[in-house]
């Protein structure tokens, strides 16, 4: 099933996954925290198909609030 979910199919993760500036590959991360963050996106993706302006807003947030950490370079 494709859904327009920012270019995600149902059931993606992401490959790689940004930790302290550096990537990490998804399958090398503890699987509690797989598990959590696959659990995650599947209620965003329910999110943004119940209520995309609700998404929106917490997408923004979460992107606010990241640019406002200081981040290693």
């Amino acid at each position: 099933m494709t859904d327009e979910f920012y270019g995600l199919e149902w059931g993606d993760v992401p490959t790689f996954v940004g930790m302290a500036g550096s990537l990490i590959a998804f399958d090398e991360l503890p699987e509690e925290t797989q598990a959590f963050m696959a659990a995650m996106l599947e209620q965003m993706r329910v999110l943004h198909a119940e209520n995309p302006l609700a998404f929106e807003a917490v997408i923004g947030f979460l992107a606010t609030r990241i640019d406002d950490l200081d981040m290693p370079t």
